[in-house]
């Protein structure tokens, strides 16, 4: 199911937010990847609302389709020790071969063509609704996520260390 590209079932990816939320009290949080529906934002912001918490920031990386498929299509992993490399932006030094170990580079399956296009209609049909959502509380922040790696870190930086200076959590 989540190797063609498919989400995790909302009540599950909710239940282990909550699960999250409740081992860390306090503090500022990051969730990456997360609410990916609008039910789930709607849950995150009911449990922080009843957790005294609220949501300060949604920061979205704008990447075009083309890019994605680009960047998805080229990832490749080592099975043995989990090394990520890319055929263009990070390759290994033998074609195909870890670095680290010599196995044979895979590829994941949710980053095969047909699972990476129905990831782009997921997100399409259930998580782009999600930035309008939070666009419309004055909450997100839009990044150009296809601008080199340290710029989009640099942004991402810049907004943090802002709502830190505010005072947000």
């Amino acid at each position: 199911y989540i190797d063609e590209g498919n989400l995790v079932p909302d009540e599950i990816t909710i239940a282990m937010l909550l699960e999250r939320i409740d081992a860390t009290q306090g503090g500022s949080t990051i969730f990456d990847g997360f609410p990916r529906t609008i039910d789930q934002a709607r849950a995150l912001d009911i449990a922080l609302t009843d957790r005294g918490r609220k949501v300060d920031h949604v920061l979205l990386l704008e990447v075009s389709s083309e890019e994605l498929v680009l960047r998805l299509g080229g990832r490749l992993t080592c099975p043995a020790d989990g090394t990520i490399y890319h055929e263009t932006n990070s390759p290994p030094e033998i074609p195909g071969q870890c670095d680290q170990c010599s196995n044979l580079l895979t590829q994941r399956s949710d980053d095969e063509p047909k699972a990476i296009a129905n990831r782009i209609q997921v997100y399409n049909e259930q998580t782009a609704p999600v930035a309008e959502y939070y666009e419309q509380t004055g909450m997100l922040v839009r990044i150009d996520g296809s601008q080199p790696p340290n710029q989009v870190r640099g942004e991402l930086l810049k907004v943090l260390k802002e709502s830190r200076s505010n005072g947000d959590t």
